[in-house]
């Protein structure tokens, strides 16, 4: 009894400690517009409950089905992207991955300008292997509301933090064990592209204008138009002279260089042998002249 009594009373004092520190944690939030009474009561209590995911793997056993929620802007999609979900949809043998897309208005308030649309950003998203179900116009900040509407026992991120005001977004998931850590893909980002496009601009204005849209579609002015036309005016010339260059070098090896080989190897070969009169220099046999031939007066 007296055990008893003694753990029920250092549960208690658990309940107490963490009511606390959720209501330390509830006066430092500071978003706008402000959390409600309501929702603060409700964070007190999902902070104080179990786990649902928990509850629900006591009761039916390991490998119960888990449904694990993640959210972004997954704008451009690339291989991190998936690579993050890919993670979050195995973090758990029989998961269903719940993946929410940030719409354009909080995005552009929170972080900024997309590159592409809410509806681009997350037809792309659909078509990842990894999600089960997608969530558009996913809200920044989760609610308990949220949570329960969506029956999610997991939310997962990356390692970076969500911060609003300071204000970690995923704080109360973490008191609660209901938030889980995957790591972010080294090398690759939306930020890396876009650098990457701004970096070689002309390259990629030159490519477009090629094919077919105009200075207006770009919003390039008609003077940076006409400048990167004749750089590449002037580039082409420059490739067509090294292209008639390298084929009449070519064609030189080819065609004069076997002639002036066989005229060396003709002025260079032995001589045929030659008669003795040919050594005179001329003048005929006995009489011919030569060093002997005296004048008479």
């Amino acid at each position: 009894a007296v055990l008893g009594a003694r753990t029920a009373n250092d549960e208690g004092m658990a309940v107490v400690a963490q009511q606390r520190e959720v209501d330390a944690a509830l006066a430092d939030i500071d978003v706008n517009p402000p959390l409600s009474d309501a929702t603060k009561q409700r964070l007190r209590e999902a902070f104080t409950a179990k786990s649902a995911a928990r509850q629900r793997a006591e009761e039916r056993g390991e490998g119960a089905p888990v449904r694990v929620y993640a959210d972004g802007i997954y704008d451009l999609f690339h291989s991190g992207h998936a690579r993050s979900l890919q993670q979050a949809k195995q973090l758990f043998p029989n998961a269903t991955l719940i993946v929410g897309v940030c719409g354009d208005e909080v995005t552009l308030k929170m972080k900024g300008r997309t590159v592409l649309s809410h509806d681009v950003r997350l037809e792309a998203v659909r078509h990842c292997r990894w999600a089960d179900e997608v969530v558009p116009n996913a809200p920044w900040l989760l609610t308990p509301d949220f949570i329960e509407r969506y029956n999610i026992d997991y939310v997962v991120h990356g390692e970076d933090p969500s911060l609003i005001n300071g204000y970690d977004v995923y704080m109360w998931l973490r008191v609660i064990d209901r938030y889980r850590t995957i790591k972010r893909t080294d090398g690759i980002s939306t930020s890396d592209i876009i650098l990457t496009i701004v970096k070689d601009y002309d390259s990629y204005v030159r490519r477009n204008l090629k094919r077919g849209y105009s200075a207006k579609d770009m919003n390039v002015g008609f003077v940076k138009e006409k400048l990167l036309q004749a750089e590449d005016t002037v580039k082409g010339v420059r490739r067509n002279v090294g292209d008639f260059l390298k084929m009449f070098n070519q064609q030189w090896h080819e065609l004069v260089s076997p002639s002036l080989l066989r005229i060396a190897d003709g002025a260079l070969s032995p001589r045929s042998p030659r008669s003795e009169d040919d050594d005179t220099g001329g003048g005929g046999g006995d009489g011919g002249g030569g060093g002997n031939m005296t004048f008479g007066g």
